[in-house]
């Protein structure tokens, strides 16, 4: 019980959580203040997604941006990719596809273009 109170007081690093927006809007279901309510498109913080006896579960405890915690079924929450993780990937992609179209024009040889760039200089010089 003293870890849990410790854990509660320490401050809470925002770039090890993970954000979600609500789909739908949640009222607790019963009065034992451990449902957070939460409207659709409000955006929470996931502290866990255990239940109190630490076991994985579909309820996630969340954090509001207000400072209110408490637990909200996973169905009802959208997870949020964080902004950095989508352009590293996109950049992979690209980076790839360009080896992959430079390598296949060389092994060929007999195309004249593979990229959009050699196709626009093959239709103008033709």
């Amino acid at each position: 019980m003293q870890e849990q109170a410790l854990a509660a007081q320490q401050p809470i690093d925002p770039s090890k959580l993970e954000f979600c927006r609500l789909l739908f809007d949640f009222g607790p279901q019963n009065n034992n203040g451990m449902e957070l309510e939460a409207k659709k498109g409000d955006l929470v913080a996931v502290l866990t997604k255990n239940d109190p006896t630490g076991q994985p579960s579909e309820w996630w405890q969340c954090r509001s941006r207000d400072g209110r915690q408490g637990y909200l079924p996973s169905t009802y929450l959208e997870v949020l990719k964080r902004p950095g993780q989508e352009v590293k990937q996109i950049k992979a992609v690209a980076d790839s596809t360009r080896a992959n179209s430079l390598t296949s024009a060389s092994e060929e040889g007999k195309k004249d273009y593979v990229s959009a760039d050699g196709m626009q200089r093959g239709h103008f010089y033709s």
